[in-house]
């Protein structure tokens, strides 16, 4: 997720679709190859200006979309 951009826009669908997005082309999805995709948190939000409760969208949207059973 970037948080220079998806992150500072607050949209919680953006965040949404960009963290799908991600976990589909780097986890391994797109290209059928065994993969997975580790997601990190920024514990700075003040640093950066983002809400806590934005980042958490952010983190909700990796765990509901990162199951790849």
């Amino acid at each position: 997720m970037d948080l220079q951009t998806t992150l500072q826009t607050a949209d919680a669908e953006k965040i949404r679709a960009d963290a799908r997005l991600m976990i589909d082309l780097l986890g391994g999805k797109a290209t059928g190859r065994p993969g997975g995709f580790i997601a990190g948190y920024y514990a700075g939000n003040t640093a950066i200006g983002v809400r806590p409760e934005v980042q958490d969208v952010a983190c909700r949207a990796f765990v509901e979309y990162g199951d790849y059973r």
